[in-house]
């Protein structure tokens, strides 16, 4: 139950947030895992249609429609959900023809010339019909809505693929245009960044980035991948730059032939760090601010005893500012705080030491959870 003003009322999708660092790497294995067991989610905001999975297969499918001899469309519609090849299939047929073009390969298998008749009749009726037509032929030859209505969230795939041809019929009401054009238009709108939106179906988890976060509240808040490593790149870099610091540069010793950072560049290598991690702080603060009912924290580890154990370790550390400063993931934060309450009974137990914790309001739930060896999704 979650708070409705002064009332209480059932938990619903729309209620749920997850919330990531960075979801343009990870959002993905969120997004299928949902699906997999039937629960809706979107990107946060509206969708952009020509990103979706389906709509991205069915405009590659138009460009070699248009023209076979693109191999990066031609291998996308190949190995998509509509016809299945394998990457062993596209071995096989780059295998035949090792400097030529993909499509001129694929008779030398049978899935292959099978693709090709498709194709060949594709390529004629482009010549003949209208976009709108055209579109209704390769659903019927290619069964695309049938495919994508199968799958997790499958009403919503159908109705992203009628809105593209919708799409397709608006643009070819606007007098004779052909289906080169038409793409031609397509790649103009991406260039431009003109993203087709379309409305957030309700019923859905959201799964969005902290960033983009900022400003809003929702009941449940899932934080997750508090385990991942901080960005450390930038101080690896050969040259370091500091307003006030001026230029860290490497040391070369010709004789010994090593290279090795001058006291210059340590120097602005501690204090890009201090600034990152202060940084880091602030997103961890916006993220649990969020939530307005309910906070979930998620940190996985492959050797979470050791973990917890060199925080217990590190637990009197002088100052404390010390402690703060020297974590390699936002996650270790969240333990060294979970580490002083009673209810980290679950960490005690498995870190074999129990440190002076204390109770505090709110209370928190603190469980440990055992990962199976194989898990789906």
């Amino acid at each position: 139950m979650i708070r409705s003003g002064e009332d209480f009322r059932p938990i619903t999708a729309d209620d749920i947030v997850i919330l990531l660092r960075s979801p343009g790497s990870v959002g993905y294995a969120f997004q299928t895992a949902l699906e997999s067991r039937g629960i809706r989610c979107t990107t946060g905001g509206s969708i952009d249609l020509l990103q979706t999975e389906e709509v991205c297969n069915l405009i590659s499918l138009l460009q070699i429609v248009n023209n076979p001899l693109q191999d990066i469309p031609l291998t996308a519609v190949l190995m998509s959900r509509l016809f299945g090849f394998t990457a062993d299939d596209m071995a096989q047929i780059r295998t035949a023809n090792r400097s030529g073009y993909i499509y001129d390969a694929l008779g030398s298998m049978d899935k292959g010339t099978e693709f090709c008749r498709i194709l060949k009749q594709l390529r004629k009726d482009a010549r003949m019909m209208h976009l709108p037509q055209l579109l209704q032929r390769i659903f019927l030859l290619t069964g695309i809505e049938g495919i994508y209505g199968a799958m997790p969230n499958g009403k919503e795939r159908v109705c992203n693929i009628h809105a593209f041809s919708q799409l397709a019929s608006d643009y070819d009401s606007e007098g004779q245009r052909d289906l080169g054009q038409f793409l031609e238009r397509l790649e103009m709108l991406r260039e431009r960044g003109v993203n087709m939106q379309m409305e957030q179906q309700t019923g859905s988890v959201t799964i969005m980035s902290i960033h983009k976060s900022k400003g809003l509240e929702f009941p449940v808040v899932f934080l997750c991948g508090l385990s991942r490593s901080f960005n450390q790149e930038s101080v690896r870099e050969p040259v370091l730059c500091d307003k006030k610091m001026g230029l860290g540069l490497s040391c070369i010793d010709s004789d010994l032939r090593v290279r090795y950072p001058s006291v210059a560049k340590r120097a602005i290598a501690v204090k890009t760090v201090a600034d990152s991690i202060s940084e880091e702080l602030r997103v961890l603060y916006v993220a649990m601010t969020r939530a307005r009912d309910r906070l979930i924290m998620t940190y996985a580890a492959k050797n979470l005893e050791g973990e917890l154990q060199d925080i217990m370790l590190r637990a009197d550390m002088s100052p404390a500012e010390l402690m703060t400063r020297y974590v390699s993931c936002p996650g270790e934060w969240v333990l060294q705080t979970a580490l002083k309450r009673t209810e980290a009974g679950a960490f005690f137990t498995l870190c074999g030491c129990n440190g002076n914790s204390e109770y505090k309001e709110p209370a928190w739930l603190i469980q440990v959870v055992e990962a199976k060896e194989s898990v789906d999704a």
